[in-house]
């Protein structure tokens, strides 16, 4: 009989680096599935934050990878798009830049960053958010080079289709009819819908400049 105690062989101490982590990541994991839609100059579908985070985070977790966002720069601002939902509110995009740090669990001095612009669009105060898991999503398909089936390299947004001569015309009509001073109302549109003219104007931004100018041509009518 054997005078050895019965235990299991120790594993020791875990001493791979950040890089030999990532890649025992990238072994586990190598697709991930297009799970949400995205509206926006047509509807496509797209793999979403939490789909790369619910694909990644079991592997990450047992081979001791961490991964920390930080924002390095930002607009410090949302800014208008010139843009407006059909009910009128306008739509406002938040722009900044991150790193994205891949952290060793055992040696928090052992990392390696990427830095990733991003931008995110809303009509609230969820913009920054949505900012910042674009950033960690892009991240972290990168790093463990993952494929999505997606074609961002190919996806080009067409133009957005003007407005008519037509519609022109309503708009200065309507400008008389609320007795607004033209120039400085141009000055506002061009500041608001982003259009250097009224032939500049998108179907969106003419649906919201009518809006505004019908209200006050209903508030002069009123005080008459």
């Amino acid at each position: 009989m054997s005078d050895k105690a019965d235990t299991k062989p120790s594993t020791g101490p875990d001493n791979r680096n950040v890089y030999q982590r990532i890649n025992a990541v990238r072994q586990a994991v190598g697709y991930v599935k297009k799970d949400s839609t995205v509206k926006q100059g047509g509807s496509y579908k797209a793999v979403s934050h939490d789909a790369v985070v619910a694909a990644c985070r079991a592997s990450m977790v047992e081979h001791g990878v961490l991964c920390v966002p930080s924002y390095i720069n930002q607009s410090g601002q949302m800014v208008d798009t010139g843009t407006v939902t059909s009910s009128g509110t306008p739509i406002m995009r938040y722009e900044a830049e991150y790193i994205v740090s891949f952290v060793n669990c055992d040696d928090p001095a052992d990392a390696i960053s990427i830095t990733v612009p991003a931008h995110a669009m809303d009509t609230g105060d969820k913009a920054p958010g949505k900012a910042l898991s674009y950033a960690t999503k892009y991240a972290m398909l990168k790093i463990y080079t993952l494929e999505s089936g997606e074609e961002d390299e190919s996806r080009v947004e067409g133009n957005r289709p003007r407005i008519s001569a037509d519609q022109v015309a309503e708009v200065e009509q309507a400008i008389k009819d609320a007795g607004a001073d033209r120039d400085k109302f141009l000055s506002w549109v061009k500041t608001t819908c982003k259009a250097s003219s009224l032939d500049d104007l998108t179907q969106p931004g003419f649906d919201y400049v009518m809006k505004v100018l019908q209200a006050k041509i209903k508030k002069q009518e009123a005080n008459k």
